[in-house]
C-alpha cells in the first residue's frame, strides 16, 4: 500500500510540474489577432471543366459584372495546347492579368 501511495504522489507531483510549466509558458506569450492579409487574392473564383481533344485550341474567357453584363475590356483570348495522353490541363486566368498563367 505504501508503494502505491508513493506512485500516486509521484504522479501528482508530475501533473503539478506540467501545470506550472504551462502557466510559465502562457505568461510569456501575448495573445493577438493574426492581422496578416493577402491583398491580391480574388474576391470570387469560378471553375470550369471542359473535355477537349488533344491539339491546339483557342479559348475565350469573358468576365461579367454583378448584373451579368459582359465586361469586354477584361475579356481574355489565349491559345492552349493539350498534349495527347494527359488527363488534365489546368489554366489560371485572372481579370487582372495581361497574359494568363498556364500550367
Amino acid at each position: 500500500m505504501a508503494h502505491a501511495d508513493r506512485d500516486l504522489a509521484g504522479a501528482g507531483l508530475g501533473v503539478a510540474a506540467v501545470g506550472l510549466l504551462s502557466k510559465l509558458v502562457s505568461a510569456g506569450t501575448t495573445p493577438e489577432a493574426d492581422t496578416r492579409s493577402w491583398d491580391n487574392l480574388p474576391l470570387f473564383l469560378t471553375f470550369a471543366a471542359l473535355q477537349v481533344p488533344p491539339g491546339e485550341h483557342e479559348i475565350s474567357v469573358d468576365f461579367l459584372d454583378s448584373s451579368n453584363r459582359l465586361m469586354p475590356h477584361l475579356s481574355k483570348r489565349l491559345a492552349v495546347s493539350v498534349p495527347a495522353g494527359e488527363k488534365e490541363k489546368v489554366i489560371y486566368v485572372s481579370d487582372k492579368s495581361l497574359t494568363p498563367q498556364k500550367q
